[in-house]
C-alpha cells in the first residue's frame, strides 16, 4: 500500500507571510500617523500663526502652543502620508509633504521662508524611528514588527 500526499508548505507559507506582510505593513502604517499625533514631540518654541494657532483640534485663541506638542500643525504633512505601498514582502512609507525630511531628521531653516531672518533649529521629530524603536521617545512604544509579523503569520498559515 502507498499513501501520497502534498501538502504544499513552501505555497502555504509564502501566501501567509504575504498576507501577514500585508497586515502589519497597514497596523505600522497606522503607528507612524499615531506617533505624529501623539503629545510628545519636545518643542524649543511657542507655536503662533495667525489667529488660529494650529488646525489639529488645539485651535485656541490665546493659547499658543509650547511643548510637549505633537506635529500636527495644519495636517499637510500627516496627510501627505501615501500608505504603505506593498510588493510582496518589501514595503515602502512616503510622506509627499516637501517638508517632511525637515521635520522627521530636523533642519536649519529659516522661518517661515524668510530668507532675511536667522536661521532657527527645526528640531528632528523622528516619527517613524521611534515607532521602529530605533530611536527612544517617552510615550511611544516602539512596535515589535518582528513578534507581531510571527503571530499574524501563525494565523495566515492555520487558514490555508
Amino acid at each position: 500500500m502507498k499513501v501520497t500526499f502534498n501538502t504544499n508548505l513552501e505555497a502555504r507559507a509564502r501566501k501567509a507571510s504575504e498576507n501577514a506582510a500585508k497586515a502589519i505593513f497597514a497596523e505600522i502604517n497606522g503607528r507612524f500617523q499615531d506617533a505624529m499625533s501623539a503629545k510628545v514631540w519636545q518643542w524649543p518654541r511657542v507655536t503662533i500663526r495667525g489667529r488660529t494657532y494650529r488646525r489639529n483640534g488645539s485651535r485656541s485663541k490665546g493659547k499658543p502652543v509650547g511643548s510637549p506638542r505633537n506635529i500636527v500643525d495644519f495636517g499637510v504633512l500627516k496627510g501627505s502620508n501615501s500608505g504603505p505601498k506593498i510588493s510582496g514582502l518589501k514595503v515602502e512609507y512616503r510622506w509627499t509633504a516637501r517638508y517632511a525630511r525637515a521635520v522627521h531628521n530636523g533642519a536649519m531653516i529659516y522661518p517661515w521662508g524668510n530668507k532675511k531672518a536667522k536661521k532657527v533649529l527645526l528640531p528632528a521629530r523622528p516619527w517613524t524611528s521611534a515607532v521602529l524603536g530605533t530611536v527612544k521617545v517617552s510615550g511611544i512604544e516602539p512596535y515589535e514588527k518582528d513578534k507581531r509579523f510571527s503571530e499574524v503569520w501563525l494565523v495566515y498559515f492555520k487558514k490555508s
